[in-house]
Formats: C-alpha cells, structure tokens, sequence
C-alpha cells in the first residue's frame, strides 16, 4: 500500500468533489435522512472567505484517490477561541491509520496556531451507544472527552398541525418574513441571537466568544443568502417587547432536509406558550414557500441538548422523532496524544 500524503484541497481543484462526497458519507451513512452541506454551499463558502471564521480542506491522498476528508475551521490565529475539526475515512481505507494521520495533523495545525482547544462531533444512530462505534472509539483514543450530547430529531413534512395550540398569551404578537430581517426589527433580531449564543447549552465545552451586532448579523444573513440558504423567520414581542425567536433553514440547492436552527424564548417570558406558538407560526410560514421548493421538503432536522428540558417537552408536541445522538468532544492541547487507528 503506497504511502499517505495529506494535502490542502483549494476551492477551484477538481479534488473538492471527491472531498465533499468521502465528507458527505462518512458522516450519514447508516443514518436516517440527515442534513449535510451540498456541494454549491461547500463551493460558495470556500471560494468567499469569512471576515473572521476560517475554513481549511485537507484531504489524504493515496493513490491518487480521496482516502480521507478533514476540515479545520474556527478563529483561527485567535488562540483563545477553541478550533473545530471534522474528520471522515473512506470505507475502503477505515482501518489502516489514516484517521489517525488526519487527526495528528490537525492537533499539529492547531497547535502551530496558538489554539489549546480542540473540539468536533460524532453522531450516532438510535439505540447504539456511543463506546460500541469506530467513531466512539476514536475519541477516546484520541484523547476527546464528551462535553455536551445533543438529540438528533427529525419532523415529517408536511406538517398536519400536530401540536399547536391556541395562543393565550395577552399582549403576545408574532411577526413572521422569508430572508433578511426587517428593518424595524434589527435591533431586536440581533439583540435575540446574541442571547440565543449566550443560552444555548453547550454542556462542559468551552463555549466560543461570539457577539452578534447589527452589521454582523447582515453579514450572516449576506453569506447565507449567497449560499443557496433560504431563512424562515418568525419573532415574538410581548407588550412590545421582544421575547423570542426562531428560523428555519431551506437549502434551495437541496431542500429535502430543512434545518431548524434556533428557537429561543427568554427566561422571563417562558411557560407562557410562546415557544409553541413561535414554532406552529414559522411552521406555516415554511409551508406558504414556492411549491418546487416545499414538494421537495421531507424533513425539519433539529438538534436539541438532552438536558434542555422544555425544548425536549416542545418537540415532542409537534411529531419531532428521536433518531439518532450528537455527541460534542473537546481535548485540550498540546498535551493531548494521537493513538487512534481508524
């Protein structure tokens, strides 16, 4: 067997299409319909640089072929802010070490950055558990320790009304758009992702310094738009005050899978209903999109901390089916020692 050479993939190398497609299976073969980035988002995102979050490809060459997919991403050069890795082996190639080379080069690449934090994912399907997978035993070998495990939940679509409930919340107003917010509701829209990056659980991980202004939020609402990302949006105010968000991703390239982002409803406003009544609004909206764009949609895809409690309790009202587990890893660096065969 000829020997491994990792090598960064560009944006314009034919290698990308190999790289997204060894990605693409490693991650949701054996898995029931699960979102992944296409090929278009992955293309638009690379060729167009972030203003502060990095991506790197690196693919593991060897004979000529794809053996193996990495991506570094993060704030790179930040060396506070933890780095995030994703790593996947061919079929053909799992066994004979190169996810172990793949995930020493990105200890390497991370250290010779500054960064002492190094985190990824690895999901696994309903009823295995975590330790019994190639992927459970690689992080453990890899000196990964879990921080946070997420339910991976999927809601068919159409969706027939399950769950929602008549408002009864005086003073509670609903305002629903497909795309860029509008402008009478930026302050608020922004005001609301940044607590949403504060609230979200994250378990024992370190949690990343992200703050969200106006400016950076038209920036995201710019990329996602140029990169096929359609959003469904709906915000709550009660008594004029903003209390709440949520939105839905529809990926126009390939709409199976819609991915339901956030859902956010602050503390002093909860046990009121608005949560259900965020989630049947923007549920509607979806539902209101272009035909070519809904007669394709099977999936709402959502995410949901085990401990999060009443966002457990929300989901389960509106058909949300358990059908698989995210599990969230961190290891500090440089100490940290590659002994994984994978």
């Amino acid at each position: 067997m000829n020997a491994l050479e990792i090598v960064h993939v560009s944006p314009t190398s034919a290698l990308l299409h190999q790289w997204h497609s060894v990605m693409r299976t490693a991650y949701t073969d054996g898995h029931d319909a699960m979102w992944w980035e296409s090929l278009p988002q992955l293309q638009h995102s690379v060729t167009i640089p972030h203003s502060r979050r990095s991506r790197y490809l690196f693919a593991a060459m060897r004979d000529r072929w794809c053996a193996g997919a990495l991506e570094i991403a993060g704030q790179v050069d930040h060396p506070a802010e933890p780095v995030q890795i994703e790593l996947g082996v061919a079929r053909d190639h799992q066994g004979n070490g190169v996810g172990r080379e793949l995930a020493s080069y990105a200890v390497g690449f991370a250290v010779g950055h500054g960064h002492t934090t190094l985190q990824t994912e690895v999901s696994v399907p309903v009823g295995q558990a975590l330790e019994s997978t190639r992927s459970g035993l690689f992080l453990a070998r890899a000196g990964f320790t879990v921080g946070n495990v997420e339910d991976r939940l999927l809601l068919e679509l159409p969706w027939d009304g399950r769950g929602e409930r008549a408002a009864s919340c005086p003073g509670l107003v609903l305002s629903s758009w497909v795309g860029a917010c509008p402008g009478e509701h930026e302050i608020a829209w922004s005001a609301l992702e940044q607590q949403m990056e504060e609230d979200v659980p994250i378990g024992g991980l370190t949690r990343s310094n992200t703050t969200v202004d106006i400016a950076r939020m038209r920036e995201g609402e710019q990329r996602s738009a140029a990169r096929g990302w359609l959003l469904v949006r709906t915000m709550a105010s009660l008594h004029g005050a903003p209390c709440g968000y949520t939105e839905l991703m529809v990926d126009i390239h390939d709409p199976a899978l819609v991915v339901q982002e956030s859902t956010l409803v602050e503390r002093a406003a909860r046990g009121r209903g608005i949560g259900n009544a965020l989630k049947s609004a923007n549920l509607r909206r979806l539902a209101e999109l272009p035909n070519d764009l809904v007669s394709r949609m099977e999936y709402v895809q959502t995410y949901t901390a085990q401990q999060n409690a009443p966002m457990q309790r929300l989901n389960e009202q509106f058909g949300f089916v358990r059908v698989g587990t995210l599990h969230d890893a961190e290891q500090q660096l440089p100490d940290a020692a590659i002994a994984a065969d994978n």
